[in-house]
């Protein structure tokens, strides 16, 4: 990337003929996870990331922070209009987090003028018929919608979204070392992620339990992460005898250490809803366990039950797919490989970057997809 001195990456042709440089991209927050992703569009286009939470300014970042001063109203959200009006009036395209309890994030390109392209990003319809009518309204107006999944395209289309007009860019994690271990020895299973009680871990160590009645005491449980439960589920382990077969790891973020943890496990185990979870276990091959009921994030459709995971009704359910896949570990190779194909074709951040970028240049880039 070549840069100037005012930390702005040279231009890139538009496929109107314009020059696009500037790229503002608005933000709640600034999440440790969408770094890699901001950096790989800012080897396109000079991208600066404007939000509301703490400051990141990592030295390594390649694309441009900005912090905007922040008022709230019950659940409703307003950065500062005098903050953020520069930012747009100085950026070629805007992609938008759409949210509506950010009502200035939403509407911040209604009068955007001729040239600026506006990217509502994030979309997904609620129970609240009145509040999809507004989010319809707004979507109505945009120059372009960005998407993390398809399944609620045929919806958008049907209340008058212009099909040329919807971008997927899948949601996605990066994975410096992601490879797939679906035909690797497996010994466990294993979750990632923050011990809340909506992650419903207890009935995910129900299943593990009724799963070391039946299948000896060889099994481990890694359980990754730090919450608040962490002593309830220790309770719990040790109440239904298996205290020895689960293991509390703590946080761990070193791809090195996670990848030799996914390589002894046969499956992810998330009764609770899962989100990005799904990706960094199809990263490593490794197919993903999880109930049916739960707001689950838009990555939950990448789950394909009997090919790359299985989706159960209850404990009971995810004690029986847990025990068909150590009873024969050729049918969790065979979805561990499958998860890593989806994961490698269509779900890497470099797919994830085509599709931004698709919507910014509207014009496919390609590996983003449906696959």
């Amino acid at each position: 990337m070549c840069v100037d001195g005012s930390g702005y990456s040279k231009s890139v042709p538009r496929s109107s003929g314009l020059q696009l440089t500037r790229v503002l991209i608005l933000q709640g927050v600034l999440a440790e996870y969408r770094r890699a992703v901001f950096d790989a569009l800012a080897e396109h286009y000079s991208v600066t990331v404007a939000h509301c939470g703490p400051v990141m300014r990592s030295p390594k970042n390649q694309f441009v922070e900005r912090r905007l001063p922040l008022r709230s109203l019950g659940r409703f959200r307003f950065p500062s209009l005098r903050d953020l009006r520069p930012l747009v009036a100085d950026s070629d395209a805007v992609i938008a987090m759409f949210d509506l309890f950010w009502p200035g994030y939403c509407l911040s390109g209604l009068s955007h003028g001729a040239g600026k392209r506006w990217i509502l990003w994030g979309h997904r319809y609620g129970h609240s018929s009145v509040a999809n009518s507004i989010r319809n309204t707004i979507m109505r107006s945009a120059d372009a919608l960005l998407l993390y999944g398809w399944e609620h395209v045929d919806e958008m289309v049907a209340a008058g979204v212009e099909r040329r007009r919807i971008f997927v860019a899948p949601n996605t994690v990066a994975v410096s070392n992601h490879q797939d271990l679906g035909g690797a020895d497996k010994d466990a299973f294993i979750f990632v992620g923050r011990l809340q009680e909506r992650k419903r871990l207890p009935d995910a160590i129900e299943a593990f339990a009724r799963v070391i009645a039946d299948n000896g005491c060889g099994l481990k449980f890694h359980i990754v992460g730090e919450g608040a439960i962490e002593t309830d589920l220790r309770r719990m382990a040790e109440r239904l005898g298996v205290s020895g077969a689960v293991e509390f790891h703590g946080a761990i973020t070193d791809d090195e250490r996670l990848s030799e943890l996914f390589r002894r496990s046969v499956a992810y185990v998330s009764p609770g809803p899962v989100g990005l979870s799904v990706l960094h276990s199809f990263a490593y091959g490794v197919p993903v366990l999880t109930l049916r009921s739960g707001y689950h994030g838009p990555e939950f459709h990448n789950i394909r039950h009997g090919a790359n995971g299985f989706i159960a009704d209850d404990a009971l359910g995810l004690a029986k797919y847990m025990r068909i896949l150590i009873e024969d570990r050729s049918v969790a190779a065979r979805m561990g490989s499958a998860a890593y194909s989806l994961y490698a074709s269509g779900r890497t951040i470099g797919a994830m970057v085509d599709g931004i970028r698709s919507a910014i240049e509207g014009r496919d880039f390609g590996s983003h997809r449906r696959v």
